[in-house]
């Protein structure tokens, strides 16, 4: 249909799904997220929890938890209102932690969108034991995406082509218990091993990897968006996982 002046406009004589239209991809992964037990923080003013000037936590839009910033974060965090994100600054404490988010470390999935243009954004999501220190983490330097355990029972890399990118990225964990698996910049890798020392529960970290003060070596630039978790459950292992379809349409739609 032509409406004068060069516009035109495409008239579909049937109904489409809700993710087909832009605004639907969110509603849809929040339902995807909901109806599986996962856990999906996003960057948005509603989110952000201030106590006077200070920000105080980072509330789930899907799950009943929040992120809280971690006991080195002192004043670090920093949200960025015109483009709705968290900032992370090379060597400063700016991350969060949600307490006990695993009660017994088995299965797992967490994916975040983040970008990195300036630095190495090194530490993008942890589980950590607590006083033993022994994590799973996910990180990107030096060119690399890659996710391992802390003791060096499993490990996987990837070649990170995007690195130092102004655009927004995703990039997916998911452990078996038996088999890291990593999702990058559309390419995948599986690493085989155990993580060794975490049968106990965990601590979830964003942006950081412990609540130890020190550590800035392991704390780089960049921006966080979104993070997903799903406890029990190993996504990228198992077949058409619609949470993972839901993903990786609302990324689509929200980067483009």
């Amino acid at each position: 249909m032509y409406r004068g002046k060069g516009q035109f406009v495409l008239t579909i004589a049937q109904s489409v799904p809700k993710a087909c239209l832009l605004g639907g991809e969110g509603q849809s992964l929040a339902a995807a997220v909901l109806a599986s037990g996962g856990l999906w923080f996003c960057a948005h003013t509603d989110e952000v929890l201030i106590d006077g000037d200070a920000i105080t936590g980072w509330r789930a839009r899907v799950g009943t938890h929040a992120l809280r910033p971690t006991v080195p974060n002192t004043g670090g965090t920093v949200f960025d209102t015109a483009c709705p994100s968290f900032v992370l600054q090379t060597g400063v404490h700016c991350g969060f932690t949600l307490p006990n988010a695993v009660k017994k470390l088995g299965q797992f999935t967490a994916a975040v969108i983040f970008a990195a243009p300036d630095d190495d954004i090194r530490s993008l999501f942890a589980l950590n034991t607590g006083p033993a220190n022994e994590m799973i983490f996910l990180s990107e330097a030096e060119g690399q995406i890659f996710a391992k355990d802390r003791a060096g029972g499993v490990a996987v890399y990837l070649p990170s082509p995007q690195h130092r990118s102004r655009r927004w990225r995703m990039a997916i964990l998911s452990y078996t218990g038996r088999q890291l698996h990593l999702w990058a910049d559309g390419a995948s890798a599986v690493g085989t091993g155990v993580a060794l020392g975490m049968d106990g529960p965990a601590d979830m970290f964003v942006g950081c990897r412990s609540n130890r003060a020190g550590l800035s070596k392991t704390l780089g630039a960049g921006r966080i968006r979104d993070v997903l978790f799903w406890d029990k459950r190993a996504l990228l292992a198992e077949d058409n996982s619609t949470e993972l379809a839901a993903l990786h349409r609302y990324f689509r739609w929200t980067t483009a």
